[in-house]
C-alpha cells in the first residue's frame, strides 16, 4: 500500500517525467529494509590475472621502447586486453 502511494506522489510531483511502476518502489522499499540504503549494489567483476615471465618481459619491453605508452596501448599491442599483471 505504501508503494502505491509513493508511486502516486511521484507522478503528481513529476508530471512530465516517466512514472515508475509501483514494483520499482517495492524494490526500493525492500532494498532499504534489507540494507538501510536505497543505493543499488554494484556487482564486482574481477578480471583474470595473467602472471608469467613471458608476459612480464613483453610488457617491460613495451615500456622500454616507449616510456610514455599507456597501459591500454600495452594491452592492445600485446593482446592482453582485460588482464592484470603485477610487474
Amino acid at each position: 500500500m505504501k508503494t502505491l502511494l509513493a508511486a502516486k506522489v511521484y507522478a503528481e510531483k513529476y508530471p512530465d517525467r516517466e512514472h515508475p511502476r509501483k514494483e520499482v518502489f517495492e524494490r526500493l522499499l525492500n532494498r532499504f529494509q534489507a540494507t538501510g540504503n536505497v543505493a543499488y549494489e554494484k556487482v564486482m567483476i574481477t578480471k583474470s590475472i595473467t602472471d608469467n615471465e613471458d608476459n612480464k618481459m613483453e610488457i617491460l619491453q613495451s615500456v622500454i621502447e616507449n616510456p610514455n605508452t599507456s597501459t591500454t596501448c600495452i594491452c592492445t599491442n600485446t593482446y592482453m586486453k582485460g588482464t592484470l599483471i603485477d610487474v
